[in-house]
């Protein structure tokens, strides 16, 4: 995954032993920022699902997956205990155990955005998914992925993250709704900017670092998979406001990111 470090947060650490995203056929990058005819023709099949604490999410099926639609904000694992939170900088740093939070504590961000969650709570076996669903894989991302840029000629490594961005966005192009100062939204970019075709609506959650900082709302969604590299990182996934590309690196598990659910 390669990350941007125009953010200038210190967004992601990138390990050296990651595989590249896979890219499916190699297809003409001038197409890499040719949103103005970018349309696609297809229909868009949603559903939901309700989680342990009964927040009802939208979902969506792109391709063999059903994927949530929005983020989760699940606070309890499915056997009803609760995910610890309220955490100070210090313990979200050195705690071991599953724990969560929203962005600076802000109720307002929660709303929008949904919930951090460290990787110890993402890899617990209580699950913080509804029943029958599940903490997306690497491979599942990466099937995602796949699955566009090889179904449409338009698509490419390039752009196939914008095509998975909510459009909410400040200063967006497709103007009506999609054109927003308020939250959630992505800051704006003159190129790149959501189009949100098949309704998978990527929004910028931004992060609580390790250090229990929190950062890039607006500038970058991150996302955890199940799938860890080394004894103490995982496997990530990230939109960046200005980048077309679906991005992958490692991170510390002591990072909070949000999470999309696959259904099983």
């Amino acid at each position: 995954m390669r990350l941007n470090n125009k953010l200038l947060y210190p967004i992601l650490i990138i390990s050296a032993c990651l595989l590249m995203l896979p890219t499916g056929c190699e297809k003409n990058d001038d197409l890499d920022n040719d949103n103005e005819n970018g349309d696609i023709e297809h229909e868009i099949t949603y559903g939901s699902v309700t989680d342990k604490d009964g927040n009802e999410y939208t979902t969506v099926i792109i391709g063999d997956q059903e994927w949530m639609a929005e983020n989760l904000r699940v606070t309890q694992y499915n056997n009803g205990d609760r995910i610890p939170s309220g955490l100070s900088d210090e313990e979200w740093g050195n705690t071991t155990e599953g724990a969560y939070t929203y962005w600076d504590k802000d109720p307002a961000m929660l709303e929008a955005y949904g919930v951090l969650y460290n990787w110890y709570a993402v890899n617990d076996s209580r699950n913080i998914c509804p029943s029958g669903w599940h903490v997306a894989s690497d491979y599942e991302w990466n099937q995602l992925s796949e699955y566009l840029i090889d179904k449409y000629d338009v698509i490419t490594s390039k752009n196939v993250g914008d095509y998975l961005k909510s459009c909410r966005q400040e200063g967006s192009p497709l103007g009506g709704d999609c054109d927003t100062q308020e939250h959630p939204r992505w800051t704006g970019h003159a190129t790149h900017y959501g189009m949100d075709e098949f309704g998978f609506s990527a929004l910028p959650g931004g992060m609580r670092e390790a250090n229990g900082n929190y950062t890039a709302v607006g500038y970058g969604g991150f996302f955890w998979s199940a799938n860890e590299i080394t004894n103490d990182e995982a496997i990530a996934f990230g939109f960046i406001y200005d980048s077309g590309e679906l991005e992958m690196g490692g991170d510390v598990y002591n990072n909070g990111f949000c999470v999309r659910c696959v259904k099983d």
